[in-house]
């Protein structure tokens, strides 16, 4: 339960707030020291991962899910096809997703 917890956390655009389950939980304000730990290294896990990725596919994917931009933006901003920033950006979330059940399986 706690996992899937971290996964909804850093799959929401806002992070301030969540909701830990549908069984009528009012609503936290803030996570746990031991969830906010584990979201933590969970965020340098990632931000590694893409630190050893290419600097064109780096780029896209900060645009993306950092700076909030549309890959229609991305694409007009870098000179390149709206598909080349799918692609690059589908590539990058795949390598991410590969790595994390790893680390996941440390904390669990």
């Amino acid at each position: 339960m706690l996992r899937n917890r971290i996964l909804n956390w850093l799959r929401k655009d806002q992070r301030e707030s969540y909701l830990p389950d549908q069984d009528g939980i009012e609503q936290l304000q803030h996570p746990s020291t031991e969830e906010e730990y584990m979201v933590r290294e969970i965020q340098l896990f990632i931000d590694l991962t893409v630190s050893k990725m290419s600097e064109k596919r780096k780029q896209i994917y900060t645009m993306s899910r950092v700076e909030g931009l549309k890959n229609e933006e991305i694409a007009n901003q870098l000179n390149i096809t709206k598909k080349t920033v799918e692609v690059q950006l589908n590539l990058a979330l795949r390598e991410i997703r590969k790595n994390l059940p790893a680390l996941l399986f440390f904390f669990f």
